[in-house]
């Protein structure tokens, strides 16, 4: 056996290592691929989009070498990445979304309409999450994923690799083992030990489900208590703006939208978005118009829109990306373009995360009494996604909830802008 040591080997690794420790610039400073986006002719996006997208892959693992035992790497990322936005050095912990199929793209064109979509592969998915990421990077809302960074394929022309602030607690903590809900006793977890670390609604419910009391109150993990059923509209209410919001901003249609697909950040001394510090953050102000707000309380908590990996983007009014397209045909082309975009796709999420809720729960929100005011029928909370596009053609707009008399205690022509305020405009 040779047991010499590759001190070459070694060195590498710790260089390159400590190379990845080091603070990064952010992606967001590089606008080329923004702009391409958003303004490029068809030709010019065929030519640049792979390019653009390479310049920004700055978190592949490096193969440094090859010894007797084996290959060494250097990792594209730890728990944390440092990263600079304007000039100051923000910590952030992260988490890594990998694909092991190398994915397929497409660029088509189509009626005059250039069709960018992917399948397996997270190539339009990046797309989308850069695009929202500038939302939360310039400080403007809080309720969108953060993208860090991503690893291209140079060789499969695919992202097979995302890296995004990470949600949840920093540290899990062991539920109660003596109850359990629905859902965990569904997953067989009865008489086992439960870890969590709350990063979704769906985790939340299941929190709450645990330990709310009689009063409906309940002791989150960040040792605030709440109201559980306020804690019900307010997600209600994060969820429909900023669904409206995404849509009015960008023509973005979020699909699959469920409570475990929405995720919860808790406010720590480190939170930001962008260069606004959150850790005093006690108040979320949302514009509705004719210069009202509607108001949440955060509890220590921001409710985040999770995984965009099956959405549909008008980026230009000739110019569509989705993110998953399993079929690339002549009918597939069809549906995307005449796509029913006044359908208020928001319900379903409104329906799942009620259907999550115990019943006692929901009776005591102002949804709830707002769906009997519209004659909504609470038969479709059972369902996990809704067919009848008649059915949804029906449905309030989003702003006409918002507004809704009912909501009057928490609506206000007057928000502060400080510290204890975030402030989401139109």
């Amino acid at each position: 056996m040779n047991d010499k040591i590759n001190y070459d080997l070694f060195f590498n690794f710790f260089k390159y290592n400590k190379y990845n420790m080091e603070e990064v610039d952010s992606i967001y400073d590089k606008i080329k691929l923004f702009d391409l986006i958003m303004n490029g002719t068809h030709e010019q996006i065929r030519m640049n989009l792979l390019n653009e997208l390479s310049n920004i892959s700055k978190y592949c693992t490096k193969l440094i070498g090859t010894g007797f035992f084996g290959d060494v790497f250097s990792y594209a990322v730890g728990k944390s990445v440092k990263i600079k936005i304007n000039n100051a050095i923000h910590e952030i912990p992260v988490v890594v979304k990998y694909t092991k199929f190398p994915g397929k793209f497409n660029m088509i064109s189509y009626e005059d309409h250039l069709i960018i979509s992917s399948q397996d592969g997270f190539i339009c998915e990046a797309i989308v999450l850069f695009i929202l990421s500038k939302l939360w990077y310039k400080s403007l809302n809080l309720h969108v994923p953060f993208l860090i960074g991503i690893c291209m394929d140079q060789n499969n022309l695919t992202v097979k690799m995302l890296v995004l602030e990470k949600c949840g607690l920093d540290k899990p903590i062991k539920l109660k083992t003596n109850f359990f809900t629905r859902d965990l006793l569904n997953l067989g977890m009865e008489n086992k030990n439960v870890l969590s670390i709350v990063e979704t609604v769906k985790k939340l419910l299941e929190y709450i489900e645990i330990y709310v009391d009689l009063d409906m109150k309940c002791v989150l993990p960040n040792n605030k208590t709440v109201y559980v059923p306020s804690i019900i509209d307010e997600i209600c209410i994060f969820f429909i703006h900023t669904f409206s919001y995404l849509y009015d901003k960008f023509n973005l249609l979020l699909g699959d939208q469920h409570v475990a697909n929405v995720f919860i950040h808790w406010i720590n001394d480190k939170s930001i978005c962008g260069t606004k510090k959150l850790n005093k953050l006690k108040y979320i102000n949302y514009n509705i118009g004719n210069n009202k707000y509607i108001t949440i309380k955060t509890n220590g908590m921001i409710y985040k829109i999770g995984d965009i990996g099956v959405s549909m983007i008008n980026v230009q009014k000739d110019v569509v990306i989705v993110t998953y397209l399993s079929n690339n045909n002549q009918q597939a082309y069809d549906e995307i373009l005449k796509y029913n975009k006044n359908n208020h796709h928001y319900w379903i999420f409104i329906f799942d995360l009620l259907y999550h809720t115990p019943l006692e729960i929901i009776e005591k929100t102002i949804i709830y009494k707002i769906i009997k005011k519209y004659n909504i029928s609470l038969k479709y909370a059972n369902l996990l996604g809704i067919k009848s596009e008649d059915f949804i053609d029906d449905f309030p707009l989003e702003f006409d909830i918002l507004n809704d008399e009912l909501y009057s205690d928490m609506i206000t022509t007057n928000v502060k802008d400080d510290e204890y305020n975030f402030t989401i405009m139109d």
